[in-house]
């Protein structure tokens, strides 16, 4: 696994395209990674575009359904990771009307979008188990302490 962090601050992370487009093709052409997942906003989408553009290369986006906001992305989309901001909005203003508002970081709702044209590539075994995870992940069943550095990424055990 490969992790690359843009150099700039967090909001130029978020619109360099160029950036992204150059370090999807780093990492692919130098390192041959086999699938690019990609964040951080137009920068992450210009990485996932390049990943389309290089030949054996799959990409899974993160946000929203990459599939319904990105159509250059087509050829090597699997999956996206979604956050479901508007499930946690409501869930933390809930919260507040009951004076019960959470302490501390609020790790919200993930998804898992469809594989949509990868999906008859993808065993019912597998879909199963990618299910399962995301079961876990919502319910909270996967350990995670919200800490999260770029270099030293928190590993995630999966017991089956």
């Amino acid at each position: 696994m490969f992790v690359k962090k843009h150099p700039g601050s967090i909001a130029e992370g978020q619109t360099d395209k160029r950036w992204g487009e150059e370090s999807a093709k780093d990492l692919i052409t130098t390192q041959n990674v086999d699938v690019i997942v990609a964040i951080a906003g137009e920068t992450g989408n210009a990485a996932l575009v390049q990943a389309a553009n290089e030949e054996g290369t799959f990409c899974i986006g993160v946000g929203s359904d990459s599939w319904n906001t990105l159509p250059e992305s087509h050829r090597c989309l699997v999956s996206s990771v979604i956050q479901q901001t508007s499930t946690d909005v409501f869930i933390l203003v809930a919260f507040s009307a009951i004076n019960d508002f959470p302490n501390g970081n609020y790790l919200g709702v993930v998804g898992l979008s469809s594989f949509n044209d990868f999906d008859k590539f993808f065993p019912a075994q597998v879909k199963e188990f990618f299910r399962d995870v995301e079961n876990k992940l919502q319910n909270n069943l996967i350990p995670f302490d919200g800490t999260y550095r770029f270099n030293d990424p928190p590993p995630v055990f999966i017991q089956q």
